[in-house]
Parts: structure tokens; C-alpha cells; sequence
């Protein structure tokens, strides 16, 4: 009896080591940045980004240039940062809204065209919300 009981427990580490090492594996660096990570990011480095966050700079530039009347190359990208809204409204609530009260993953993305900064929220789909926020200064 002893020995099944200690035998069942390694079996019980083992199936929890496996099934932590799965959720490991899921994790992707290459398309995420760590939640709350800010990161300054100068015109010339933008490469640098993630292919998601490089879409999301993208529909944000685009929306921002159509918006304004200006061309998209005289945005410039100043900051983005993974943030994990507390609701669905992505940080940016309407008046006579009701959002879902669920953790959403996205980005604050930070852009900047003749001298005055726009402030952008997303969630992390590259094709989801995207949301132009008052500046919060």
C-alpha cells in the first residue's frame, strides 16, 4: 500500500512538471512583450518590434494619418506598451456604453505627428479593437 501511494504521488509531480513545461512552450517572445514593458522606441528602430506589434504601429499610423490629413510617414511612434486592460473598453470608455468586465491583453501605443501625441489602445489582436484615447495629461 505504501509503495502505490508513492508511486501515484511521482506520477502526480510528473503529470504537473509535464503539463507546466506545455504552458512554457506555449509562451511566444517573438510575437508578445512582457505585460507592462514600456519601450521608447525611436523612428529608426521600429524593426525591432514584433510582427503583431508591428501591425497594430501600422493600423494605428494609418488610422491616425487619415484622421489628421497627413501623410504616414510624418508619424513617428514614440512609445509602446503592453498593458492588460481592466475591461473591454480598452482604458477608453464611452459615455452610455456597458463593456464586458474581462482582463483584456493589448498595447498603449504613443504617436506623434507635427509636434502633438496621440495616444492609441488596442487589444492584442492585430485585426481587433483599436481605439484613438484622449490624451490623459
Amino acid at each position: 500500500m505504501m509503495n502505490s501511494t508513492i508511486t501515484r504521488m511521482m506520477l502526480l509531480s510528473v503529470c504537473s512538471f509535464l503539463l507546466l513545461a506545455c504552458q512554457l512552450t506555449l509562451l511566444d517572445p517573438e510575437n508578445a512583450s512582457e505585460p507592462g514593458a514600456v519601450s521608447e522606441v525611436p523612428d529608426a528602430s521600429a524593426a525591432a518590434l514584433s510582427q503583431m506589434e508591428q501591425a497594430l504601429v501600422q493600423r494605428s499610423t494609418d488610422d491616425l494619418a487619415a484622421e489628421i490629413g497627413v501623410a504616414a510617414d510624418a508619424i513617428t511612434l514614440t512609445e509602446i506598451e503592453a498593458v492588460d486592460w481592466p475591461d473591454a473598453s480598452l482604458g477608453c470608455p464611452q459615455p452610455d456604453m456597458m463593456y464586458a468586465q474581462v482582463i483584456t491583453s493589448g498595447y498603449r501605443i504613443v504617436l506623434e505627428a507635427d509636434g502633438t501625441t496621440y495616444d492609441y489602445h488596442t487589444d492584442s489582436n492585430p485585426d481587433g479593437q483599436l481605439v484613438r484615447c484622449e490624451s490623459e495629461e
